[in-house]
């Protein structure tokens, strides 16, 4: 069963579906795939206001930035806040959409 992923939006093309946790079929065996509300790979959601006391990093790209291929917990932008006290790491990047 092929479970539909993306969803259109009037002023970027498109989104995640928003909240969507599925296992994505992959060459390499497939991949747990993740969105917050607003409909990107973040565990986070996206608040406008800073946490105090934490750096942010907000990341844009393509399907290697969303992670394409690889768990969340795989991701660079994951592995950074792993490494990296007090960071917090916003994940924009959608897969196709160029660098």
């Amino acid at each position: 069963m092929n479970r539909q992923l993306f969803r259109h939006h009037d002023t970027i093309g498109y989104l995640f579906v928003p909240g969507i946790k599925a296992r994505v079929e992959h060459e390499a065996g497939g991949y747990l795939l993740r969105t917050n509300r607003e409909g990107f790979r973040c565990r986070h959601a996206f608040e406008k206001k800073r946490t105090p006391g934490k750096f942010r990093v907000l990341l844009f790209g393509d399907s290697y930035t969303a992670g394409d291929g690889v768990s969340d917990r795989f991701r660079y932008g994951d592995v950074l806040e792993t490494l990296i006290p007090n960071l917090e790491v916003y994940n924009f990047g959608l897969s196709g959409s160029g660098t």
